[in-house]
């Protein structure tokens, strides 16, 4: 497994995990990478918005050990949320399959 830095911007909150989620997705279809731990470091309120830099660990897909029954075609903003406090974020979304 290998550590990769990634950083995403949005103008708002939503847009910010649309861009940080499609970001995720464009790694396992351009890189055929998956990932299992995220470490958000900072979230950033700047002038032009929002922006997130994180770490996330990963390794190359591999179908027989990973599986894959329905393939994601991409992010939605349907019924997409964030409800968050000083110490934590609780993040929902929909996927499209």
């Amino acid at each position: 497994m290998k550590n990769e830095e990634v950083k995403a911007d949005g103008h708002d909150k939503l847009e910010l995990l649309y861009n940080w989620l499609e970001a995720l997705l464009l790694k396992f279809e351009l890189e055929n990478k998956v990932f299992g731990k995220f470490d958000v470091h900072s979230i950033l309120k700047e002038d032009s918005g929002f922006h997130l830099e994180a770490s996330i660990l990963g390794e190359p897909y591999d179908q027989g050990r990973h599986g894959r029954k329905v393939g994601v075609k991409g992010i939605t903003y349907h019924q997409m949320s964030i409800e968050s406090d000083q110490e934590h974020a609780e993040v929902r979304f929909l996927l499209d399959l």
